[in-house]
């Protein structure tokens, strides 16, 4: 690994922030209240973008086996504030996802998922003999991680549950669980995949059955992504009108500012469908540079967590970039119609902050794990960690 791998990362990320400020600055006029002020929300995701670079120094800076020690208490703590959602949250489009501070929404779940996956490379780490076991390598973590992913799914955020779900399993491919216990997971999960699918196109009955149990329009969302035609006025509005967001674009794109599904048209086309709006804006060229800045982080992202010093940092880094990898390219194949809706931002570009927030200091473990390649020395205090240079390999 060389000093590209962070170069190249970095690189990537900031692109597709300012990538992502750009995009809201175009849809600045029909996107959220119409306010005095039409670019608040620009402003605002500024800030968050400044909060966000300054959270991913101070996480390049903390020497990454620092956070080994407050795993437990992390994991703990995520899966309490998941809890709190329920008792203290907003709901908002039947979804109960977010809880107010001041005048300022947090999204628990966005940082949940990364307290997880930490916890779940230090289980790895702390028992590196037991992991070809039945109960300590497979069942005991997966019973733990079931926790904040029921949690998060029962908000109702089925994306991210499964975001985690996918990622989880990423962990224990690395770490070397036994195959024979995670394909009857995947099977199961695929499966299940292609028999709601086939139901819903078939089985009215049983689907109209599955609705009065699955709260929100999950359902409803998986029926009509099989013929959007039939429900473009419906449950099937966003990925119809993403449609003609990307055939309007064409190669080249009409031009920034020139989109015409941002014009209420396309709900939330400054979340998460902002990528259709790419595509109507930047043309497929624009839509395939962005894709190509995702594959480079996931590439980087495993050179950094292959060349970890430890098993800690190893597992941690593939947990890290697969959450955003993983978020990436579901928001995509959903916004091109190729997967069912299931209401995920797009990492780095997506307006919100809470999603910001989380990435951006994600990456800055994976900075840090970077930094440390090769470093045998053992992990000092927080105060001893915060005087080291942020990148000095590079």
């Amino acid at each position: 690994m060389t000093a590209r791998s962070a170069h190249l990362l970095m690189l990537m990320v900031v692109g597709l922030c300012a990538l992502g400020i750009v995009m809201l600055t175009s849809l600045a006029l029909f996107s959220g209240p119409q306010s005095a002020d039409a670019y608040f929300e620009v402003k605002r995701q500024g800030i968050f973008l400044f909060c966000g670079l300054g959270l991913c120094g101070v996480m390049a800076l903390i020497d990454y086996r620092w956070w080994l020690k407050l795993a437990t208490v992390g994991f703990v703590l995520s899966c309490l504030l998941l809890a709190a959602v329920f008792v203290l949250g907003k709901e908002i489009n039947g979804s109960k996802r977010w809880i107010e501070i001041g005048s300022t929404q947090v999204q628990p779940s966005e940082f949940a998922r990364f307290g997880a996956v930490v916890f779940l490379a230090a289980w790895f780490h702390w028992r590196q003999a037991d992991i070809r076991t039945f109960k300590r390598g497979f069942l005991y973590p997966g019973l733990l991680m079931a926790i904040p992913g029921l949690l998060i799914a029962c908000e109702v955020d089925l994306g991210t549950s499964i975001v985690l779900c996918l990622a989880v399993l990423s962990v224990f491919f690395v770490a070397g669980v036994r195959w024979f216990y995670v394909l009857p997971i995947v099977a199961a999960i695929v499966g299940s995949y292609f028999l709601l699918i086939h139901a819903a196109k078939n089985e009215p009955e049983w689907i109209a059955a599955l609705d009065k149990v699955v709260p929100g329009d999950r359902v409803e969302r998986v029926v009509a992504f099989t013929d959007l035609e039939a429900h473009k006025h419906g449950a099937g509005l966003q990925q119809y009108r993403s449609w003609l967001a990307h055939a309007a674009g064409g190669i080249s794109g009409l031009g920034i500012g020139e989109g015409r599904q941002k014009m209420f048209y396309l709900p939330f086309a400054h979340t998460d469908f902002i990528f259709p709006m790419i595509g109507e804006e930047l043309g497929l060229i624009g839509a395939l540079c962005t894709v190509l800045a995702f594959a480079l982080i996931l590439y980087t992202g495993v050179s950094v967590a292959a060349h970890a010093p430890d098993a800690f940092g190893r597992l941690l880094g593939i947990g890290i970039v697969s959450i955003i990898s993983l978020e990436a390219a579901l928001n995509i194949g959903v916004t091109t119609s190729v997967l069912p809706n299931t209401g995920l931002p797009l990492p780095f570009i997506s307006y919100g902050g809470s999603s910001l927030l989380a990435s951006l200091g994600a990456v800055g473990v994976l900075l840090n794990i970077y930094r440390q390649a090769g470093s045998t020395r053992p992990a000092p205090r927080l105060g001893e960690a915060m005087k080291d240079r942020v990148t000095p390999r590079i």
